[in-house]
């Protein structure tokens, strides 16, 4: 059985990034970050959401939106 315990932790990063780019729909933040969300593990989607939000923290504007985020 998988650990639980990882669905808070994938929620709250899951979160963290979206947050950042609010005007963004969920569909289009997980296809940003995962191309086949079937047969991915837990820990490569974690590293994929820290990775996409480290690239997301580099184009935010001083107004907190992301200028790279579809209008």
């Amino acid at each position: 059985m998988r650990d639980p315990n990882r669905i808070p932790i994938m929620i709250a990063r899951l979160q963290a990034v979206w947050e950042q780019l609010p005007d963004m729909r969920l569909g289009q933040l997980i296809s940003n970050v995962i191309t086949d969300p079937f047969y991915i593990e837990d820990e490569e989607l974690l590293t994929n959401i820290e990775r996409y939000m480290k690239k997301v923290a580099g184009v935010m504007n001083p107004h907190g939106r992301n200028d790279a985020a579809p209008k």
